[in-house]
């Protein structure tokens, strides 16, 4: 048995016997792709050893490895020896490579060898009627091309909640744009705008803007409204009241699909304000620049003629030019926007004004009484202030609507002044009748009413 070190420096033990001396079959890997393999054969001598030790050994003279000289020559793939032109019907043929991706993740389906990256859809070979976008390595047909960039020139797409939409309700989008294209013979800007209402419409429908409201009612009205009075009286919030004893709040779920439609549309006609007010500036910038530069030979030629003739007067100042002040036309179709807009503010502005006007005037006069109470004093500066607000609306409609110029809607609800209303008429009608109440008693009467109130007011209620 002999120990020796081989090639690799790694030490092995052969053993003295029989086939010891055989080749040992070596493995070379090819660095390629494919990691193809060769096998090359080293032949032992002298006892199994490898032919360079064993010539050191013997003392004889190093013969030269031919095998190992040559360089192993490394087997290629067919494919990737003879590689496949593309096709010219896959339409990438002598140009651009195919987009990595093939499956879209959204929907769970196969996407074709060359789609367009917006709407999903095979692009065609003609180069005249797609669009290669090198910075993302992917490919547009000419349609989704059109409506981006429409896009981009009629709004903000920062604020507009364009990128908030899922890739598979972009993609029905981008179809449904071009499929109104076929429809009409070109791309008309009021139909992609409702297209794109819609689907923004859809997008905050799908997220559901719950709104959780309740009312402190006895188990009684509950009851009569279908309730279950037992699970009410166990999971509900509750609190005390001095005429219905204990009353519940049974929280109630309200999804408004009419204020989504209108939140969208606000936002829409705001993200396309933005992009107007941005191109009209632009525009008077480049427009309103003024030369305001003096000719001095004027004041050279004034100068010589008052050095020669002696005369005293004065030289007339240079007037510089003045700017020509343009009127900003508005175009038809902002104006047509904004007084679609302002009409619906103009009506809750008005609903607001013949709820609250006659309200307020009787609040008013419950505020004066020494028996108001700092509540009612301050639910009727909120009433004050909202129609405050419905007014200065009715004023500013017409002016606004003219511009171009969408109003602002009142900070409530056509319900919420409504309930406001109700709440403000019944504490103002009570102060009222008490104070017609305690006129018509007598001094003892109002002295023991209150006693008998500050005596309620410091017992402790016992359950």
């Amino acid at each position: 048995m002999a120990i020796v070190d081989n090639q690799l420096g790694d030490t092995q033990l052969y053993p003295d016997q029989l086939g010891a001396g055989e080749c040992t079959p070596r493995k070379k890997e090819a660095v390629d792709q494919d990691a193809v393999a060769e096998t090359v054969e080293v032949k032992d001598s002298q006892d199994g050893l490898p032919p360079a030790e064993a010539a050191a050994e013997g003392g004889g003279e190093e013969q030269p490895d031919q095998e190992a000289e040559k360089p192993a020559e490394e087997v290629q793939p067919a494919e990737e020896a003879a590689p496949s032109a593309p096709s010219a019907a896959s339409g990438l043929a002598g140009q651009e490579p195919m987009p990595v991706e093939q499956f879209d993740w959204s929907t769970l389906k196969k996407l074709p060898a060359n789609y367009c990256g917006s709407c999903r859809m095979p692009v065609e070979a003609d180069p005249t009627k797609r669009v290669t976008k090198k910075g993302h390595a992917t490919l547009s047909c000419k349609m989704c091309h059109n409506v981006t960039t429409m896009l981009y020139k009629r709004t903000n797409m920062q604020t507009v909640g364009f990128k908030d939409i899922p890739p598979a309700q972009a993609a029905d989008f981008f179809q449904k744009a071009g499929q109104l294209s076929e429809k009409y013979g070109k791309l008309e800007w009021s139909h992609l705008k409702g297209l794109l209402q819609d689907k923004l419409v859809e997008q905050e429908v799908h997220r559901q803007t719950v709104a959780v409201r309740g009312k402190f009612l006895p188990l009684s009205v509950w009851e009569q409204k279908g309730f279950d009075t037992d699970r009410i009286k166990q999971n509900a919030e509750k609190q005390r009241s001095d005429i219905f004893d204990w009353v519940y709040r049974v929280p109630i779920l309200e999804i408004s699909h009419e204020k989504v439609t209108e939140e969208v549309r606000q936002r829409l006609l705001q993200a396309e304000r933005k992009v107007g007010k941005r191109k009209v500036s632009q525009q008077m910038e480049d427009e309103d620049v003024v030369d305001l530069e003096v000719d001095t030979k004027d004041w050279d030629s004034i100068s010589s003629d008052d050095g020669a003739g002696g005369s005293k007067s004065k030289p007339r100042k240079a007037c510089a030019p003045k700017a020509k002040s343009k009127t900003k036309k508005v175009p038809q179709e902002k104006k047509d926007e904004a007084k679609k807009a302002n009409a619906v503010v103009l009506g809750n502005a008005r609903k607001a004004i013949r709820l609250l006007d006659p309200v307020a005037k009787e609040a008013k006069k419950a505020c004066k009484d020494v028996n108001c109470t700092d509540e009612l004093k301050a639910e009727t500066e909120g009433l004050l202030k909202v129609l405050k607000e419905a007014t200065q609306i009715t004023k500013k409609h017409s002016q606004a609507t003219s511009e171009g110029k969408i109003l602002e809607d009142i900070s409530l609800t056509v319900q919420q002044v409504k309930e406001l209303a109700a709440m403000v008429k019944g504490k103002a009608s009570a102060v009222v009748d008490l104070a017609k109440i305690l006129s018509n008693m007598g001094d003892g009467a109002v002295q023991k009413l209150a006693e008998a109130a500050a005596r309620r007011a410091n017992a402790s209620d016992v359950e």
